[in-house]
């Protein structure tokens, strides 16, 4: 997985890195609900923000806090791509700056 402020990217496993990826989805709903405000920010929002919304997206995801909605581009991504069948029912472990 990729994700920039515009957009999140996945790939199969099975495919190669530098190949176009696989699914691609807009990164707005995310954005808007786990940074406000922030997220219309001019130049949008900072790298740390940003690893703060997804990070908190997928650990609220995995751990069953709360389930895909159709209305998001980017849960029906990790639905369609499998990725949140691997990830329900686990956590997030992230390391915050490096």
């Amino acid at each position: 997985m990729l994700a920039l402020p515009a957009t999140i990217h996945v790939w199969k496993p099975q495919d190669d890195i530098s190949a176009p990826a696989t699914f691609k989805a807009s990164a707005a709903s995310v954005m808007r609900d786990y940074l406000g405000a922030i997220a219309d920010q001019p130049g949008g929002p900072r790298p740390e923000s940003l690893e703060l919304a997804i990070s908190s997206w997928l650990g609220d995801l995995a751990g069953g806090i709360r389930k895909p909605v159709d209305s998001s581009e980017a849960d029906a991504m990790l639905v369609t791509s499998g990725l949140y069948d691997r990830i329900k029912g686990g956590y997030l472990r992230t390391e915050f700056g490096s």
